[in-house]
């Protein structure tokens, strides 16, 4: 196995064009460290990243694999022996490349930090999705940031069998669930404060809709897939879940803000915006789980 690293950079289509996101990290090549190579992944044709002059390789994820079913195929065309993973949400770091060869040392799993910028929806933004990931301390975690973390391919190799593949799972929760996988075999996960990315932020309507699809769904995936994982007895309950999960996730958000108001850099009516805010993200986080609960039983009858 050739000394390096496979980047893999996930095609999300977002509001970041996927082209700015590559040329990010293929503007390293010049002075990095260590050799790497970029493997862009995505569902269809990637357009203007594939043919000659284009500077990376590309893979079609697998449909109904889920993001597991991705870590499988990263594990079997990666040429290196480091693996690290983005996505088109993020802008990498100038110094990426350089600070994964700097800090990963002889540590198996390092899970980077996120920045989103200055403006009020972006400050939001970073304390509602990614709290735990804006901490500036080196530390051992319990999740994972599934738009910047690296591993060695041997670990990743290690846990494969322990990752589920029915039913697909999103990044989101996947990340998660690895994570406590790695806990059960003793591989520390490690923030990273030094391996940044720049994530772009969601409008409130695109707040709304990722607390609706994605993050109530993932709530009760990750509880049936993981029954240590906190409140997953109620998970068996389905009307009540959406209940006490959106209010426990929503107290804990509120409290947390008016709590670091001023850390955040938050203003008075900034803060009620975000109280607001959060009140309806978590009416959606609820509908979304109850909708997802609908899917399950009709899928039985």
């Amino acid at each position: 196995m050739d000394s390096g690293i496979s980047v893999f950079l996930t095609d999300k289509k977002g509001t970041i064009p996927l082209e700015s996101s590559l040329s990010a990290i293929l503007v390293q090549k010049q002075g990095a460290p260590v050799p790497f190579e970029v493997i862009v992944a995505g569902h269809g044709r990637l357009g203007s990243v594939e043919g000659p002059g284009a500077g990376c390789r590309t893979v079609l994820l697998e449909e109904g694999k889920g993001w597991f079913g991705f870590l499988r195929q990263a594990a079997e065309v990666s040429r290196f022996d480091v693996l690290a993973f983005t996505d088109s949400h993020c802008i990498v770091g100038r110094d990426w490349i350089s600070r994964i060869h700097e800090h990963l040392g002889k540590r198996q799993v390092l899970s980077g930090a996120v920045d989103h910028g200055e403006r009020f929806v972006e400050r939001f933004s970073g304390v509602t999705t990614h709290g735990e990931f804006l901490s500036p301390e080196r530390k051992r975690i319990a999740n994972l940031f599934d738009g910047n973390f690296v591993i060695r391919k041997e670990a990743l190799k290690v846990v494969l069998p322990d990752l589920p593949v029915r039913p697909p799972v999103s990044d989101g929760a996947g990340a998660l669930l690895l994570a406590r996988v790695f806990e059960r075999r003793g591989i520390p996960v490690c923030h990273e404060p030094g391996l940044r990315v720049f994530h772009e932020s969601e409008s409130f309507l695109q707040s709304l809709r990722m607390w609706f699809r994605v993050y109530g769904p993932n709530t009760l995936i990750t509880r049936y897939l993981d029954r240590s994982l906190p409140g997953a007895r109620f998970a068996d309950f389905p009307r009540a879940a959406p209940v006490v999960f959106a209010s426990g996730r929503g107290i804990s958000l509120m409290s947390k803000l008016l709590r670091n108001r001023r850390a955040y850099g938050m203003k008075p009516h900034e803060a009620a915006i975000s109280l607001a805010w959060i009140s309806a993200a978590m009416v959606s986080y609820g509908l979304g789980m109850v909708s997802y609960g609908q899917k399950i039983t009709k899928g039985c009858e």
